[in-house]
């Protein structure tokens, strides 16, 4: 019984997590957020996934942690969702063990949304940024005892999203004007330090982004405004209200002088705002970013002054911790979807059992569906993209979001089926036949109930 009381958080709040990752990945095929870094870790070699960071604008940590997975096929796709949920579990280990938050807040945060619904079953990147951001933050009280660690932690931080990036900058700043301070007493060795790390952090950066066409993200499909999307964020609050609270955050942290805290959450939250407002828009992944901002800023906080637990201190925190319970948006695991890309896992299994013996060449203009069905299908079968070339090929990863909106030229097919004429259309199912000025398609195999075959012939 002493043991439950002294580790009831760990073994529930862990558990909990586990049983929330099991339930929304129950039966559901990877997303394709999920399923095309897949892609990108199974295709692409570790130096090309330096060159497709320009594009992607994701820096190469997750992919580079996907690719003993990926290159090898292993048992697809629940490699994916285990080491997603370990790194997880192992990010709310250590913010457990570490931060000095009270119990019934830390059970908030594991029950909000973001946590509960997000980030423990969708394997992304952002897992990466939880556990390193975590990590970063557990070291911070010694983090001039161990230097190397702490720097060591704040650069693979920064090489998880441009999200982390936006948590390691002003972490990395405050330590390096600390180690300015004591470069003045004589000890230049943590200074020295710290501008190498700092200098490999920029080597780094340049090696990713250096060429970064801005028009690529331009290319990305929004569905509401940003304002509508952080009132979905943050139900039952709204965008209001979630600005009301950080400013009380920002309020009680600079009246009990805890000013790094502060200066922490007002760069990264500034940051984010900037970055949803003038470059890409985001969605509720990357919005929750904001609450998650708010959790480290109040970690840091009491940090250096661990008396600030009284409840008003607090309350801002916890009662978005509370409400984001009862957030009903945060999963991508819903019901339509789990249908929706359990239709596309069975047509490319289908497909696999038509061509089993026998190489193919399957034109796929949808390029969601594209990255979806890809992990599933055999080696023997080619999947083309608009471009008329492989899917996964460099060039089809470098120019996906210019080219999945772009309109099909069906003049483009005509050419193509000319010099391959066996090339199958995988779409829809609709009528058996339908044709255009250029081609004809007669359909030849039903996948399942939702996708079908066409074969292509020149009009």
């Amino acid at each position: 019984m002493d043991f439950l009381r002294r580790n009831h958080i760990y073994l529930v709040g862990l558990s909990l997590l586990a049983l929330a990752s099991i339930y929304f990945n129950w039966n559901c095929p990877p997303q394709f957020d999920e399923s095309h870094a897949w892609n990108i870790a199974k295709y692409l070699s570790p130096l090309q996934i330096f060159e497709i960071t320009k594009t992607e604008g994701h820096p190469f940590l997750w992919y580079y942690l996907l690719m003993p997975f990926a290159k090898t096929d292993f048992i697809y796709p629940y490699s994916l969702y285990a080491l997603n949920l370990i790194l997880f579990l192992v990010a709310f280990f250590i913010f457990y063990r570490f931060a000095l938050f009270p119990t019934y807040l830390k059970y908030l945060i594991t029950l909000s949304a973001p946590f509960l619904q997000l980030y423990s079953n969708f394997a992304r990147n952002y897992t990466l940024t939880i556990l390193f951001l975590f990590a970063t933050l557990s070291l911070y009280k010694e983090r001039h005892k161990h230097q190397i660690l702490y720097l060591s932690c704040i650069i693979l931080l920064a090489n998880t999203h441009l999200l982390g990036l936006f948590m390691a900058l002003p972490l990395g700043l405050f330590f390096f004007c600390e180690t300015i301070k004591i470069a003045q007493t004589k000890n230049f060795i943590p200074l020295f330090i710290t501008l190498n790390f700092g200098l490999l952090e920029l080597v780094l950066l340049l090696l990713q982004f250096y060429g970064y066409d801005s028009a690529t993200a331009t290319a990305t499909p929004t569905f509401n405004t940003l304002y509508a999307g952080l009132n979905k964020a943050f139900y039952p609050l709204n965008a209001p209200l979630f600005c009301l609270l950080i400013l009380s955050a920002l309020y009680l942290q600079i009246k009990q002088k805890s000013y790094i805290s502060a200066l922490f959450l007002m760069i990264t939250t500034g940051l984010q705002l900037f970055l949803y407002t003038c470059i890409y828009q985001g969605g509720i992944q990357q919005h929750h970013f904001l609450y998650i901002s708010l959790i480290a800023s109040y970690w840091l906080s009491l940090v250096s002054t661990p008396h600030n637990t009284k409840k008003l201190y607090l309350l801002p925190l916890t009662l978005m911790s509370f409400a984001l319970i009862f957030n009903p948006y945060s999963s991508y695991k819903t019901k339509y979807l789990q249908n929706y890309q359990n239709n596309l896992k069975e047509s490319a299994l289908a497909l696999n059992r038509l061509y089993q013996n026998n190489p193919a060449k399957v034109i796929l203009f949808e390029q969601f569906d594209a990255n979806i069905i890809r992990p599933y299908l055999n080696n023997n079968i080619t999947l083309l993209n608009q471009q008329m070339t492989d899917f996964s090929d460099f060039q089809s990863f470098q120019r996906f979001l210019i080219w999945f909106q772009k309109a099909i030229q069906p003049k483009d097919i005509a050419d193509y089926i000319k010099k391959y004429p066996n090339t199958l259309l995988f779409r829809t199912c609709g009528e058996q036949n339908y044709y255009n000025t250029n081609l004809i398609f007669t359909l030849k195999h039903y996948l399942n109930r939702a996708y079908c075959l066409y074969e292509i012939k020149v009009n």
